[in-house]
């Protein structure tokens, strides 16, 4: 049952969950709400992370490209076998405990980001609400989240 081709096996069809969710992750609607705020999904640990002058200026050549890197680098780790179950169960595990304890807030926006196509308002009222900030403080934060984003644009 444990035999190194049953973890080849069980580690290949892992990797192809592993591809087909990044494929549509990066496609999602949760990522194209990012993208309004100058985030974007990370393609290796599938967090959001600020995106750089190149993220904005994407070409689809050097996407397939990054993808093809990172499929084949990912399926590398088939030949760890039960290793490479091992440390999929440990971050699966680890993820869901993260978002287990987090705020009502936070998982509401959490399911409007990847639910709901929103406008660059929405996000930002959606933003002050799970910080905490005052509603009065719109105009300003909304200023300085489009100064944020056209900065990261230009020197990234």
């Amino acid at each position: 049952m444990f035999s190194y081709e049953n973890g080849l096996l069980i580690s290949f069809f892992l990797y192809l969950y592993q591809m087909i969710t990044l494929l549509i992750l990066i496609n999602s609607t949760a990522e194209t709400n990012l993208n309004k705020v100058g985030e974007a999904f990370s393609w290796l640990t599938l967090k959001p992370i600020l995106m750089s002058k190149y993220d904005f200026d994407r070409s689809i050549y050097r996407s397939i490209g990054k993808f093809l890197i990172i499929a084949i680098w990912q399926g590398l780790f088939i030949f760890l076998s039960w290793i490479n179950i091992f440390l999929f169960v440990c971050l699966t595990i680890y993820r869901i405990s993260q978002d287990y304890g987090a705020p009502k807030e936070v998982k509401e926006f959490r399911w409007k980001l990847k639910n709901q196509n929103m406008t660059f308002d929405e996000i930002i009222l959606e933003i002050i609400k799970v910080k905490g900030l005052d509603k009065d403080d719109f105009e300003k934060f909304k200023a300085e989240m489009i100064e944020f984003v056209n900065e990261r644009r230009e020197f990234s």
